[in-house]
């Protein structure tokens, strides 16, 4: 399924509650789609502690990733998501949908363990997504570039 679908399923979903999504206005709505390089559909449920559990993981990779991915959080419960749900194929929460800018979904994640998946996948699919972490630093020297981080690594036990 195309972006431009599943955002018109989206908006179709949310408007009824929250009203009409305000206008971004020619030239900001061209810069956002400029920036933005990814979307990642985040499907939760509120009664589910394993979506609670990926929610911090989530929220780092908005933070980490800003204005490159864009996150959109669908709660499956609410009756108005439910078209929207079953149209993308999830069947467990919690599941990540991960898109380009075509729609062409690139990946989909499912389970509460998969939050460092996505961080690693986000870092691959955006070459030079590691520049932009430590924008923050307040040191003088050069810094290291980042450690890219292999799912072998990433489930490596440490105390080997």
């Amino acid at each position: 399924m195309k972006l431009a679908n599943l955002i018109v399923v989206l908006m179709a979903c949310v408007t009824p509650i929250c009203g009409p999504l305000p206008s971004l206005g020619q030239e900001n709505a061209a810069a956002a789609m400029n920036t933005t390089e990814l979307y990642v559909f985040d499907f939760y449920s509120v009664f589910s502690g394993d979506c609670a559990d990926l929610k911090p993981t989530v929220k780092k990779a908005e933070q980490r990733f800003a204005g490159r991915v864009k996150v959109m959080h669908i709660d499956v419960n609410n009756p108005k998501n439910k078209a929207f749900v079953e149209s993308v194929g999830v069947r467990a929460v919690p599941t990540l949908l991960v898109t380009n800018l075509a729609g062409e979904q690139l990946k989909t994640l499912a389970g509460h363990d998969q939050g460092n998946v996505l961080l690693i996948l986000l870092q691959t699919l955006l070459p030079d997504a590691g520049s932009h972490y430590n924008d923050q630093a307040e040191t003088s020297e050069p810094l290291t570039p980042p450690v890219v981080l292999t799912p072998e690594v990433a489930l490596a036990d440490p105390g080997k």
